[in-house]
């Protein structure tokens, strides 16, 4: 096992903590705090809504569609095997594999993070019940992303690039770095950021996903299928177990528009 010693690893995990708590001092609280609409009786309804919701999410369809694109194509070992060889991220397969092992504690040590710093309440006794039941959805939807993966990679029997074991399909590493990604996503909204400052950490964190497959396809572990189908199934789970059982933050926006005929100016004033 490695550790976060990887001097860019470490400076990227730090900014991306040190930025979301400084974003989330200067946020204005949300009316519900994370983890107060969570429930173990969802109702077919919402979790037929969150299902919907999850599979229709961008990052859900399309690592999915490119994965099924890239298997009909037959261009699956050709990236891989360009990708092991040149090594054009990471440097070498050793550097690649070490990259992942890092990313992946990173991603975890960022999801504990935002159940820290996440809005849950007014006083000590709500915040400790909210984050708990919180905390408790996010790790089911962790155990059974775990489950699914392992059960898929026994079915599929998928031999290893570099052929070390036939658990090749999908990508642990890949499914496990997007469901904490996700999880932790989901905990941002709570945070009422900027939503460009928003938009940005969760550009960042996603990348953080497609930086561990692709460290993965360097490393000489998967191919790009692999990685590709478990980001779809990590976001998936992450995503569907958070929405039907915890619930997703409602933002009470209020769009206002005004038309100044003096200075023929359309103004439009939007107010969460």
């Amino acid at each position: 096992m490695t550790d976060l010693s990887h001097p860019k690893i470490k400076k990227y995990l730090a900014i991306l903590i040190f930025s979301t708590f400084l974003l989330h001092c200067s946020s204005t609280k949300p009316h519900h705090g994370w983890g107060e609409d969570a429930t173990i009786t969802p109702g077919l309804q919402r979790v037929g809504q969150a299902a919907a919701d999850a599979a229709l999410q961008a990052e859900t369809w399309i690592p999915f569609g490119t994965a099924l694109l890239i298997a009909l194509t037959g261009a699956d070992s050709d990236i891989q095997n360009w990708a092991s060889q040149e090594f054009p991220i990471f440097g070498s397969q050793t550097k690649a594999i070490e990259a992942s092992d890092n990313l992946l504690k990173a991603s975890t040590w960022i999801y504990l993070t935002s159940v820290v710093i996440t809005p849950s309440g007014n006083d000590p006794p709500s915040i400790i019940l909210n984050k708990s039941k919180g905390l408790a959805t996010g790790l089911g939807a962790i155990f059974l992303s775990q489950i699914l993966t392992s059960e898929l990679k026994t079915l599929s029997k998928r031999e290893r690039s570099d052929s070390s074991n036939n658990r090749s399909f999908p990508s642990g590493h890949t499914s496990a770095v997007a469901t904490y990604t996700m999880l932790t996503n989901r905990n941002i909204e709570y945070m009422r950021l900027n939503p460009y400052l928003e938009g940005s950490i969760k550009i960042a964190l996603n990348t953080m996903t497609l930086a561990t497959g692709w460290a993965r396809i360097e490393g000489n572990k998967h191919y790009p299928s692999d990685i590709l189908f478990g980001a779809a199934l990590g976001n998936f789970i992450g995503a569907f177990i958070n929405d039907a059982f915890l619930g997703r933050l409602s933002y009470n926006m209020s769009v206002n528009t005004y038309i100044n005929k003096y200075q023929q100016s359309l103004q439009i004033s939007i107010k969460f």
